[in-house]
């Protein structure tokens, strides 16, 4: 894929009017995680479960994994995590907001490194509690202050994007929907070091807005979707790539794909796109996007307003040696779709849309995993399902991770979205993730799911090349920790050591009606060298 989307259907997003840029409270991460983690597990389990045995003590030492953010024998982690955790409370027929930004390096507490508290208190609408049942934390964009976070390839460096620009945008039935005022003392783009230490400014903010809204099924009739990734940064962690207004080669103003160096904040166009060919019609996504998958290569894609279709480049990072991509044929009919984000090569692997149609999960084509063989491909998926997506090539060469609501090792009755490795040959299909939430989500990895059904949301998804570990974010609650929410997960590469690695509290409820959201998102873990 040439760009991952998280979606929303949802306007509770109306959540996040936000008023004061509060003083940065930074942490020191502790001396010796590992040892941390000891006496961490040791409390909780004290705390707890002090005299559970057999399967009871199983399942405390995974809830305690999640509250605690430690390994204690499961998949380990060594990168970088930044996260937008976004709250809202109701109480007395009022909500309260407000939002903080997170960093976590490996198996440590994470480190708060700023928090945003909303404004005064406004009347109830449901929209909180509608956000929280949506369990997709970034979906926040269409109304917060945070718009994009990107750790950098060492995981020593953190650049986000703070602006009010893109405020009151949710229309629903032809009402633009109210949100509340709020001023930041500054925005722009913003790096911190992964230990929340020397957090500045180094450049204004975007002009284009890295989330659209369209029209969407159920109530509210809205899809929030959102660029992943938004920022991106290069393998060598030089430059980001990200979107912004700027003038086409007509004198247009019109999206278009910049660079911006996290040292000195200074940005360059690398695009001249104008309006009429990227008008905001794409109905599945914003009109630009931009990732590195090299250190001097760009893979965009184009939503071509004249032709009403995708289009693929890949450029170099100073914006020259602009060259269409033009993925290898499959089958008459069929469709290729790049995969700039994750793989080193624009046509490695990926997506490839059949000729052909589907019901199941939801009406489409087909789409099936492909990879580069020779001078041709080879599909090593047969799925038969519209929602296979998410591909990651593993550091061994050997292996592809896909995401996928299938059932072929009768392993996944509710058509759950799961993750799956196969080799390069098309053999060794495995099942790594194992989600039951005892009902089916009808759009499987396609779109969220009410509860108790739950999904796979691919808003992060990467290997931590260091320890080779999977990770991702998901609204399944396989420990029990918080039925209603969005967490982060760890596994290893043939689907061993799973874990829980955050303890969100996503959806609660108390006395007299109150209620409590916690979501994750965006999210962004490093990504290694």
């Amino acid at each position: 894929m040439a760009r991952r989307r998280a979606s929303a259907t949802t306007p509770a997003l109306v959540l996040f009017g936000l008023i004061a840029l509060l003083p940065i409270r930074s942490t020191l991460a502790a001396p010796s995680c590992a040892t941390s983690c000891v006496g961490r597990m040791a409390a909780c389990r004290a705390e707890r479960c002090p005299a559970a045995t057999g399967e009871d003590r199983r399942h405390c030492r995974d809830v305690c994994r999640a509250v605690t953010g430690c390994a204690a024998g499961a998949a380990r982690i060594r990168g970088t995590i930044a996260t937008v955790v976004n709250e809202c409370h109701v109480a007395g027929g009022m909500w309260t907001a407000r939002q903080r930004l997170e960093i976590r390096r490996g198996d440590c507490p994470p480190v708060t490194v700023m928090t945003i508290e909303g404004g005064e208190p406004l009347g109830d609408l449901g929209l909180c509690k509608i956000y929280g049942d949506a369990r997709n934390g970034a979906a926040a964009m269409a109304v917060g202050v945070f718009q994009g976070v990107a750790v950098s390839p060492d995981g020593d460096t953190v650049l986000f994007q703070l602006t009010n620009d893109f405020i009151g945008r949710i229309v629903i039935q032809g009402v633009t929907i109210p949100t509340p005022s709020f001023t930041l003392s500054e925005e722009g783009f913003f790096v911190v070091r992964s230990d929340g230490s020397d957090l500045h400014r180094i450049a204004p903010q975007s002009g284009e807005a890295p989330f659209v809204i369209r029209p969407g099924p159920g109530f509210p009739p809205i899809r929030i979707i959102i660029e992943i990734p938004t920022l991106s940064f290069s393998p060598d962690g030089r430059l980001v790539a990200f979107t912004d207004r700027g003038p086409g080669s007509d004198g247009s103003n019109a999206p278009q794909v910049f660079t911006l160096d996290p040292r000195t904040g200074a940005r360059r166009q690398l695009t001249s796109f104008i309006a009429s060919s990227v008008a905001d019609d794409n109905p599945d996504g914003t009109s630009v996007g931009a990732s590195f998958f090299a250190s001097d290569r760009i893979g965009v894609t184009v939503y071509d307003s004249v032709a009403q279709g995708p289009r693929y480049f890949i450029m170099r990072a100073d914006g020259s040696d602009v060259e269409p991509v033009n993925p290898l044929p499959g089958p008459p009919g069929s469709h290729v779709i790049p995969n700039f984000a994750v793989t080193g090569s624009p046509t490695e692997s990926g997506t490839l849309e059949l000729p052909r149609s589907t019901d199941l999960p939801q009406p489409g084509p087909v789409r099936e995993l492909f990879v580069k063989e020779g001078t041709g491909l080879l599909q090593l998926t047969n799925f038969d399902r519209s929602d296979t997506q998410f591909t990651i090539p593993l550091r061994d060469r050997a292996h592809i991770v896909v995401g996928a609501s299938a059932d072929p090792l009768r392993e996944n009755p509710w058509n759950t979205c799961q993750l799956f490795s196969v080799d390069r040959l098309g053999g060794h299909l495995r099942q790594l993730t194992h989600f039951d939430p005892g009902a089916t989500a009808p759009g499987g990895c396609a779109t969220g799911a009410a509860p108790p059904g739950c999904t796979i949301l691919f808003n992060v998804g990467i290997q931590d090349r260091s320890t080779g570990a999977m990770v991702f974010d998901s609204n399944c609650d396989p420990f029990g920790v918080s039925a209603v929410s969005q967490q982060l997960f760890a596994l290893r590469s043939n689907g061993t050591g799973f874990r829980q690695l955050t303890a969100y509290r996503g959806t609660t409820t108390g006395p007299g009606g109150t209620i409590d959201v916690e979501l994750p998102g965006p999210i962004s873990y490093q990504r290694s060298r």
